[in-house]
């Protein structure tokens, strides 16, 4: 269901949340979907691939090698190919298929990282100054702009790791396609946003990739170990709870120490403690 999908509680309200908790939440539930639609299940055959219309000029690409094409692949890919597949076997399998090298997504938040780090020196000084992220997530940026929209102004206005990326990429190499590769189907209405469009040029989901791989016969685990590591530590916990606090706070005592013990992130997971603190926010009953 979408609640699964989200994460969100799948019990009828009077067990779990209260009517008015009930109301955001469904609101919530017609933005996710309105971003992310409903994604049906891919055949493991290039015909099935290619009769998605976004899938038919990737695939040609892949097969010419006449533009050159790269995957910027998400860190959350970790166990999503099977326990044996490292970064390097990946990008060996991504090589096989056509692309023309694979990026780590990892490293494009760790310049979201640093960018980060210096705006929460830029506008937070005392108690009271609230800086929001996480920039990574459209589906949380659109729900404050939506339900909250007189907090978007404490929202980080960095783009996310996935634009990063595919912003260096695209300086380094203009003439070529970017690929965003991971778990997000959110991503896919990300990627077509008017401040960003053009720096990401398709978005494939892992199970769109592991078809892809299907298609062309290409088993990750059997390749070799073909690694070029790029990113830091922080950048490759982004996608954990609290992982983009914590490579920002990473980020400060290294670059500005004297500002790293005023950093005192409040870490939310999952749909109703966000809504809560950012309902705290708006009411002014914010401790955190």
């Amino acid at each position: 269901s979408v609640r699964r999908a989200m994460g969100l509680p799948t019990g009828t309200s009077t067990e779990l949340l209260s009517p008015e908790d009930e109301d955001a939440l469904l609101g919530l539930e017609n933005t996710y979907l309105a971003m992310a639609g409903v994604q049906s299940e891919l055949a493991c055959s290039l015909d099935a691939l290619g009769s998605k219309a976004t899938m038919v000029p990737l695939i040609e690409m892949l097969k010419d090698r006449k533009i050159p094409v790269y995957a910027t692949v998400a860190p959350a890919f970790t166990g999503q190919f099977g326990p044996e597949v490292t970064a390097g076997k990946l990008r060996s399998a991504l090589l096989k298929i056509g692309f023309s090298d694979m990026a780590e997504t990892a490293l494009g938040a760790d310049l979201v990282a640093m960018k980060e780090a210096l705006e929460f020196c830029a506008h937070v000084h005392q108690p009271g100054d609230i800086m929001i992220t996480s920039c990574c997530c459209p589906v949380w940026v659109q729900l404050i702009s939506t339900r909250f929209p007189q907090l978007r102004a404490m929202i980080s206005p960095s783009v996310s790791p996935m634009v990063a990326s595919g912003r260096v990429i695209k300086n380094i190499y203009p003439e070529s396609k970017v690929v965003f590769i991971g778990p997000c189907m959110a991503k896919k209405a990300e990627a077509t946003m008017a401040d960003v469009a053009g720096t990401i040029d398709f978005v494939l989901t892992f199970q769109e990739l592991k078809s892809l791989f299907a298609a062309a016969g290409v088993d990750p685990a059997q390749d070799p170990d073909n690694e070029n590591a790029q990113a830091s530590w922080g950048g490759r916990v982004f996608a954990r709870t609290g992982g983009v606090s914590d490579a920002v706070k990473r980020t400060l005592e290294k670059l500005v120490p004297e500002r790293a013990g005023d950093f005192n992130p409040t870490k939310v997971d999952g749909v109703p403690d966000c809504m809560k603190v950012l309902q705290d926010i708006v009411d002014g009953k914010c401790t955190y």
